[in-house]
């Protein structure tokens, strides 16, 4: 009977329970505004934890021939102390859309979902984008970003 129960131990190890936490709640969502008119082309997928990868990235969409001031004009300020910036670009069609935004920290394996359900409604045929902004709690830096579009 005892090398029964050892063999079932061995052959099904305990699974554990996966940590995951809705962080949902302490996170702010933005459209594509967010950063302003002088910081377009945001596309795929983007996660800033640091002051200097903020800037680096700013000035890298930064839109200087085409409006008046925004070879000076500044990204909006974050304490990257207390947060992090994620991202990610959707595109769809219709009259409008409805956005439904979750963002989970799963502790046991070091990640963060970042959950997108847009709903694009009516029979318009206006393309409708955006970069689906999210100011969530400090992500340590060896945790990865998932990012689920439904």
């Amino acid at each position: 009977m005892r090398k029964l129960i050892l063999i079932v131990l061995i052959l099904f190890p305990a699974c554990e329970k996966s940590e995951i936490t809705d962080i949902t709640s302490q996170c702010e969502f933005y459209g594509c505004g967010y950063l302003g008119k002088c910081f377009g082309n945001w596309h795929g997928e983007i996660v800033i934890r640091n002051q200097e990868e903020f800037q680096r990235v700013g000035d890298s969409v930064r839109i200087h021939p085409v409006n008046i001031n925004c070879d000076t004009a500044q990204l909006p300020e974050i304490d990257f102390d207390h947060y992090s910036l994620i991202g990610k670009f959707t595109i769809g069609g219709g009259c409008g859309c409805q956005y439904f935004r979750r963002v989970l920290e799963d502790q046991q394996n070091d990640h963060v979902i970042y959950e997108i359900n847009n709903r694009y409604y009516g029979e318009c045929k206006v393309l409708i984008i955006d970069m689906n902004w999210a100011l969530v709690p400090r992500i340590p830096d060896h945790y990865t970003v998932k990012f689920v579009l439904k």
